[in-house]
């Protein structure tokens, strides 16, 4: 779908909550999003808001004065009402010119009348304390609050100049001057432009995302942000519920970048991956009324299929050509892609280096110490174990690191070798039990083998004693050190009470 086509398709949503039939219509937020939509240039060109624009003489005469501008969006409008309504292009036009006329024609009056006050910042709270109940009042109120920003040089500046009057002005103007700085605050924030002046240059695209995170989450308090950023200033009100209509317009720029197609890091997939963790991880937790889990998940969706094409996993598992490292990168991938589906196309990759026959051969050869390999397979099925793969593709791929570790246990004969070192029940559960604690062995077949050693060695007669001799302790004491050992890799203590009383 066309950017075209969006635009129409937003503007006949309008139409059908409700058309513009008069010109006072048009200052309502719906018409000045459709306005900040198909004057961006304009807007951004001048350093304008909607909401200004509607309230600037000047401004609205330099855009009618161009005639192809407002005529564009006139057009623009027509079109998709016209479809919405079932009616003819040209005759909406004629409507929609009557209702602009009026709107130029109310504003130049006001400009005549000096409708619109010069105030200091210190006046605005008792301006919009007497106007809080006049129909009239919020239009002279924005008009006054345009005025008082037209000479701005930077967005930046103009954030700075509302959050200045909404703070001295909180008592007196109240809600009402709140909520008329919140609107144009939001339509600074809803402009691209506006927006990447507020944040600031940042080193990568990456960390422009995790900028807009950290203030949409109130957390601008960080060292990298100065005091004179408006954004700075206005984190902790968004997060108050003090400026609604900025927060919101933060959280629909979040998601657009999410989808956007620019790279969070050019030098580095890996670097490119953990920063999309970063960004996943705030945007979960920032999930609320304003930042919604319906637009987020299908956002953190779209971009993660971007680590899962073959190009990029074959690109990650490039940089690696022993088969453990690649079930490494794997995993480290799955940790940073969103969505079950991407992370089962990831599994999917995991199991057949896993289940491979060079996995297992990198393991049987005897370059390293036996242990060594042991406690790398029992790493990575536990990192299997732990991962955010499904259920089941979990439960496989920890099940073929335990083959793989059981298979060369049987291969070295490793049980038989530590049965044959000590003829002392007792020397060969402390080799096993150090075993276990020092991670040699794999959750599954080759740990329940483990206990089943140990076990057969408890239950050798007078074991509890030579346990005791050995320890050079209480048999109290000896009995629950023991206790805790066994119960840390798996066995129940009533199961070790039982054993060392037989």
């Amino acid at each position: 779908m066309g950017m075209a086509d969006k635009l129409h398709i937003e503007i006949a949503q309008v139409a059908r909550q409700g058309s513009c039939r008069k010109a006072e219509d048009l200052f309502q937020p719906p018409a000045k999003r459709i306005l900040a939509r198909l004057l961006p240039d304009f807007l951004t060109k001048y350093k304008l808001t909607p909401t200004e624009l509607l309230h600037r003489a000047d401004m609205l005469y330099r855009l009618e004065s161009t005639g192809t501008m407002l005529q564009f969006v006139v057009q623009q409008v027509a079109i998709a009402r016209a479809s919405a309504e079932g009616r003819s292009v040209q005759e909406i036009i004629r409507e929609f010119n009557k209702l602009a006329d009026g709107v130029i024609a109310k504003v130049h009056e006001a400009k005549r009348a000096e409708l619109f006050p010069e105030l200091p910042v210190e006046k605005f709270g008792a301006l919009a304390g007497a106007l809080a109940k006049k129909p009239d009042g919020l239009f002279i109120l924005n008009g006054a609050l345009a005025l008082h920003l037209r000479d701005v040089k930077t967005w930046n500046e103009k954030a700075l100049r509302l959050i200045k009057i909404l703070k001295a002005g909180e008592k007196e103007g109240g809600t009402f001057l709140q909520g008329a700085i919140s609107v144009i605050l939001g339509e600074i924030v809803a402009t691209p432009k506006a927006l990447d002046d507020l944040v600031g240059s940042r080193e990568t695209f990456g960390d422009f995302v995790l900028a807009l995170l950290h203030h949409f989450r109130g957390m601008a308090e960080r060292s990298e942000y100065a005091d004179g950023d408006a954004l700075s200033l206005m984190a902790p009100l968004m997060v108050q519920g003090i400026l609604p209509q900025a927060h919101t317009a933060l959280a629909e720029r979040i998601i657009d970048e999410i989808y956007s197609l620019e790279r969070l890091r050019e030098d580095s997939l890996d670097d490119e991956m953990q920063v999309f963790r970063d960004i996943t991880a705030l945007v979960l937790e920032g999930i609320g009324d304003v930042l919604k889990r319906d637009e987020v998940t299908a956002a953190l969706e779209l971009r993660s299929k971007r680590f899962v094409t073959s190009e990029a996993i074959k690109s990650g598992l490039a940089k690696s050509v022993l088969p453990d490292e690649k079930l490494d990168w794997l995993l480290f991938a799955e940790t940073c892609v969103f969505g079950e589906r991407n992370k089962q196309v990831l599994a999917q990759y995991a199991m057949r280096i896993a289940t491979a026959d060079s996995f297992h051969a990198r393991f049987q050869a005897s370059g390293v110490s036996l242990s060594r390999r042991m406690q790398r397979l029992a790493s990575l099925g536990a990192a299997a174990d732990r991962s955010g793969f499904h259920e089941n593709d979990r439960r496989l791929l920890a099940t073929a690191c335990d083959t793989a570790a059981f298979e060369l246990a049987a291969q070295t004969r490793l049980f038989e070798t530590i049965d044959a070192r000590s003829a002392d029940p007792v020397g060969k559960v402390l080799t096993l039990l150090k075993l276990c604690e020092a991670g040699t062995f794999t959750k599954g077949r080759l740990s329940q083998k483990a206990r089943d050693q140990i076990i057969g060695y408890m239950a050798t007669p007078g074991f509890l004693a030579a346990y005791v001799k050995h320890a050079k302790a209480d048999p109290a004491g000896a009995m629950s050190e023991l206790t805790q050992r066994a119960v840390k890799i798996g066995l129940s203590a009533a199961d070790i009470r039982e054993l060392l009383a037989a």
